[in-house]
């Protein structure tokens, strides 16, 4: 048997080969929040866990009241379980190499079982009790943003981001608080958008640092319920989904610092880690007074995904609540244009490409990337691009159903200034193109894989 050597306590590389190509792990090895490839059996060859099921702690518990040692795993899984107890390399092994179970209140295992019911008893519909809120939007055309609307938008996103972060930071404390703040700057997001959503979502797409958690909270409940007007949400239903923006996301201040600065995609071990944020999410939420129960769910949910392949619980679509299924649209969008260690910024316009390309290979919900891209259009508000006559514009509103021909202010030339409708005036967009204020980068395979998570 091979065995490493390093500083600390050698351990073994190996493990031994079991029947049927599998091999022999210990019940101490499984590593909780894996989410299985191939099923798991015992030394009798009964099953124990199902393919793509989550290894959970009662999991582990049970296995070891029953006095079992080792069970058999299928070698990809074992390798992710062994590399969590093996010597790694600083360049390609995980940061995090002994991840630490998620250790939940009895009232947070409570919610978790309610929340559970719910799906399984398919509580999850949406239905509207006003009329939808798109009847109160006007068509503005081919105008560009009033300077009062756009002070205002700033305002109010930049005050909303400082609110977020002071009830995150109350929270983590171990305070609890009253939801009042963040159901106020619903309130006041809303105005801001019905009064002109287009400048409001430049606004939280270029304005807003993504990298910053509340920021990023900002920016999702924004687009969150811009979207949910866009689907025909009423007005009850638009002022939940972004409350739930505002918080989904809430648990991630508990993630190792250390993590979210690595310059490269994370190892799978280290982003284990990450999979935890939506219990830990859960478990602040119990802190703040007045929250819909329904916002829990929602927010537990954000982070699924269409194939059942999301976490924490690996739910499908049909089980899970469809503004979870917005705000993970949302959220993933959010990040892919905000700076990370590993990656800059993409253009906005990239972004959308790579909603769509993980549309096709269900990995989001393909209506909801649909309405997202008739909302913000081929060239969101605020992305620069070349026109086919070679002058520079900045795109600025929807165009209708002209998802690839948006509004725009050329930027160039003796037209500089002014506000077109390309359709009309005959013009088409080659490209985006960089914005000279922001550091962008080109959309890669490597962004579409990360962004699948």
């Amino acid at each position: 048997m091979q065995v490493a050597s390093s500083g600390r306590a050698s351990i073994s590389r190996t493990v031994p080969t079991a029947p049927g190509g599998r091999v022999t792990v210990p019940v101490s090895h499984l590593l909780v929040g894996h989410q299985l490839r191939r099923p798991i059996w015992d030394d009798r060859g009964v099953l124990l866990l199902a393919e793509g099921a989550v290894i959970t702690s009662r999991f582990k518990e049970l296995l070891q009241r029953r006095g079992e040692q080792t069970v058999s795993a299928d070698p990809a899984d074992a390798a992710q379980f062994s590399s969590t107890h093996a010597d790694c390399t600083p360049d390609d092994g995980p940061i995090t190499t002994t991840p630490a179970e998620v250790t939940l209140s009895a009232a947070s295992k409570s919610m978790i079982t309610i929340l559970d019911t719910h799906v399984d008893n398919g509580n999850l519909l949406v239905k509207n009790s006003g009329p939808p809120l798109a009847e109160r939007l006007k068509n503005r055309g081919a105008s560009g943003y009033s300077e009062s609307d756009q002070e205002h938008s700033r305002a109010t996103q930049r005050a909303g981001s400082s609110v977020v972060d002071g009830m995150i930071q109350q929270v983590a404390a171990g305070r609890r608080v009253e939801s009042h703040p963040i159901v106020s700057l619903a309130g006041e997001t809303l105005e801001m958008l019905l009064a002109d959503p287009d400048c409001a979502l430049a606004t939280a797409v270029n304005d807003l640092d993504g990298s910053n958690l509340s920021d990023s909270s900002m920016r999702t409940s924004v687009l969150s319920m811009a979207l949910g007007i866009e689907m025909g949400y009423d007005e009850k239903n638009v002022r939940l989904l972004g409350l739930c923006g505002l918080v989904h996301d809430w648990g991630m201040c508990r993630v190792n610092p250390q993590l979210l600065a690595v310059p490269k995609t994370l190892h799978p071990v280290d982003f284990l880690e990450i999979k935890k944020h939506p219990i830990w999410s859960l478990e602040m939420l119990q802190n703040v007074a007045g929250l819909p129960a329904v916002a829990s769910l929602i927010c537990y949910q954000s982070h699924e995904r269409p194939d059942g392949k999301g976490y924490p619980r690996g739910r499908k679509s049909p089980q899970t609540h469809p503004f979870a299924r917005i705000i993970r649209v949302v959220d993933t969008f959010s990040a892919l244009i905000s700076k990370r260690a590993f990656r800059k910024a993409l253009n906005p316009a990239a972004a959308m490409e790579c909603l769509l390309t993980l549309s096709a290979e269900n990995l989001l919900d393909a209506d909801t990337v649909r309405r997202t891209l008739l909302l913000l259009s081929t060239f969101p508000p605020g992305t620069h691009v070349r026109l086919r006559d070679g002058r520079l514009a900045c795109s600025l509103r929807r165009n209708g159903t002209h998802q690839s021909l948006p509004i725009i202010e050329i930027l160039s030339g003796d037209s500089a200034g002014t506000v077109v409708d390309p359709k009309a005036a005959g013009l088409s967009i080659a490209s985006a193109v960089p914005r000279p204020d922001r550091d962008e980068g080109e959309l890669t395979t490597a962004d579409i894989e990360r962004g699948s998570r």
